[in-house]
């Protein structure tokens, strides 16, 4: 989380714009190292770990593996950008 928190502290113009930017950067990284993961070999386990959160879709624990990784990235995103906000007041 150190990226999205450095993005947030050094670029980022509103709170908004740093959490969006930060969780969808984080999100769409997450996805697709779960796609490739899962079309490299790991599709067994996959279907296990979908199994074992009572979902036999791997597309649904696709996407909340991807809502679990962006929102914390989001939230490291806008605690840099408040930090770099009070520095400045």
């Amino acid at each position: 989380m150190l990226v999205p928190f450095l993005f947030g502290m050094l670029r980022a113009k509103t709170s908004v714009y740093a959490f969006l930017l930060t969780a969808a950067s984080m999100g769409v990284l997450w996805f697709l190292a779960s796609i490739y993961d899962y079309l490299t070999g790991s599709r067994i386990i996959a279907f296990r770990v979908a199994e074992m959160i009572t979902s036999s879709s791997v597309v649904l624990l696709f996407v909340l593996t991807t809502v679990i990784a962006a929102v914390p990235a989001g939230i490291a995103g806008v605690a840099g950008y408040l930090i770099r906000k009070a520095g400045r007041i």
